[in-house]
């Protein structure tokens, strides 16, 4: 009885590619889990993919938003620039103003 269960379990076989039951079973559960890993893997590897391009154009983006935003900033520079000139010229005029009756005074 056990040579029995020993010749059907772990003798060669060609019914199983010329291995025993016990070797085939296991070959089988490896293929189908290399089968699983390589699955897993390749949709992991499409997510890393996808997640690198989303994270392209989201630089790409900010890279947009960062020269919006400089744009901005340099026209508001030019704004205040442009102010200042203007307290300046007013500053220059409210002296000159200031001055004209001390020097009518002074004659």
């Amino acid at each position: 009885m056990i040579q029995e269960v020993r010749k059907r379990f772990l003798d060669s076989d060609p019914k199983y590619d010329g291995e025993s039951l016990v070797t085939y079973y296991f070959s089988s559960l490896v293929h189908a889990m290399d089968e699983q890993i390589a699955g897993i893997v390749d949709e992991k590897s499409k997510e890393a993919q996808q997640e690198s391009i989303r994270l392209k154009e989201q630089s790409k983006l900010d890279k947009q938003q960062r020269l919006a935003e400089a744009e901005e900033l340099r026209k508001q520079l030019a704004a205040w620039d442009e102010l200042g000139r203007s307290i300046r010229a007013t500053a220059d005029e409210l002296q000159g103003l200031e001055l004209t009756p001390f020097a009518i005074a002074g004659m």
